[in-house]
């Protein structure tokens, strides 16, 4: 029996982390694409053909999809989080919160990867020479082993790859909500914390709000006292 073909999948301008399905997509077919372009290239000297063949030749541009496919993967599990209609809103704070901070981590030196990604540039941070991700790495060392990448060209690569997390960072943290403080006080107060052994302090929150000084021991001491699920 003979497999049908996977369609490419369609990216859409409006939604712009859909190219996460279209990038795996790819990737999984990536030889028997370069094979097709290449064949067609030779029969019908087509242009379009001779033009994707190039792009499939070129072990630098899978590459970059295998290095996209790792990080959007991630990105489209917290996109799949905010379209569900039960979502727990500090839940979802701390889940892209999470997802940004990993971001960071993974282009900056490590010895700042706790700056504040809130109010510090992390440009100020990058390192260059940041491990970009398995399968980006081997195949970089394997173009390396067989002098197929110049130094200038591995270099090129690697700025694009940190700028696109870069630009990502900033993206994802203008999806976070506006009241940002009052999102992370307020889940002092989720289901996850009150069950658990090492709850936060209630004292920055109720400080928030406006608590009247002699009552913020006694909320205090309350909290303290674990639940049973």
């Amino acid at each position: 029996m003979v497999n049908t073909p996977l369609k490419i999948v369609q990216a859409y301008q409006t939604r712009w982390m859909s190219i996460e399905s279209v990038v795996c997509r790819i990737l999984d077919q990536w030889l028997e694409l370069k094979t097709h372009f290449s064949i067609v290239q030779n029969e019908e000297r087509c242009f379009a053909a001779q033009t994707l063949y190039g792009m499939y030749q070129d072990e630098q541009n899978c590459a970059l999809l295998w290095f996209l496919r790792d990080i959007l993967t991630e990105v489209q599990r917290i996109n799949k989080l905010f379209e569900s209609n039960d979502a727990n809103p500090t839940k979802l704070h701390s889940e892209l919160v999470s997802l940004i901070e990993t971001l960071v981590s993974k282009i900056t030196i490590p010895r700042f990867n706790k700056i504040n990604i809130f109010k510090e540039n992390i440009k100020n941070y990058l390192d260059k020479r940041c491990h970009l991700g398995y399968k980006f790495e081997s195949i970089l060392q394997k173009l390396k082993d067989d002098n197929h990448l110049r130094e200038e060209d591995e270099n090129y690569l690697r700025e694009r790859a940190i700028n696109f997390v870069g630009k990502l960072i900033e993206e994802l943290k203008s999806r976070l909500p506006e009241n940002l403080e009052v999102m992370e006080k307020v889940s002092y107060i989720s289901v996850g914390n009150s069950f658990s052994h090492n709850k936060p302090s209630l004292v920055p929150l109720l400080q928030f709000f406006n608590k009247p000084e002699q009552d913020i021991d006694p909320i205090e001491n309350l909290s303290r006292i674990h639940l049973i699920e």
